[in-house]
């Protein structure tokens, strides 16, 4: 019960976080079996194009788990210009791993008017072994 209650407070944390810094509300969500991480990405991301994130063999080993938020400017192209930890899963390694993982994927630019411009979208990278 704690632990949903925690899951809950963080969903409602991120949802506060991307209605603050007018980024899309809406999260397209996709589960790898296993240990792999579970990938919650903006509704701007390809996610059927980019790579999951790979799970460090050592926080592995470890038992490592939590959540990334990474903060990722993609220009006019589609391409990441910057990614930055916003909230850090409390593993330099997992975090590290977030970053590289979204600063290699290919989004769709976000359009105002019609037109390409850059936009921050906020990007969750939850680690779980479950």
């Amino acid at each position: 019960m704690i632990t949903q209650l925690r899951s809950f407070s963080a969903v409602l944390a991120v949802a506060a976080i991307l209605s603050a810094c007018n980024t899309p509300s809406r999260e397209q969500s996709a589960q790898a079996a296993g240990s792999e991480p579970f990938v919650s990405a903006s509704p701007k991301a390809e996610p059927s194009k980019n790579q999951k994130p790979v799970y460090p063999a050592t926080a592995k080993r470890l038992g490592q788990q939590g959540k990334t938020i990474v903060r990722v400017l993609v220009d006019v192209e589609g391409r990441p210009s910057q990614a930055r930890v916003m909230q850090s899963s409390g593993y330099q390694e997992l975090d590290q791993a977030a970053v590289d993982a979204v600063s290699g994927w290919k989004y769709v630019p976000g359009r105002r008017k019609g037109v390409p411009e850059p936009m921050e979208f906020n990007i969750p990278v939850t680690w779980s072994l479950n």
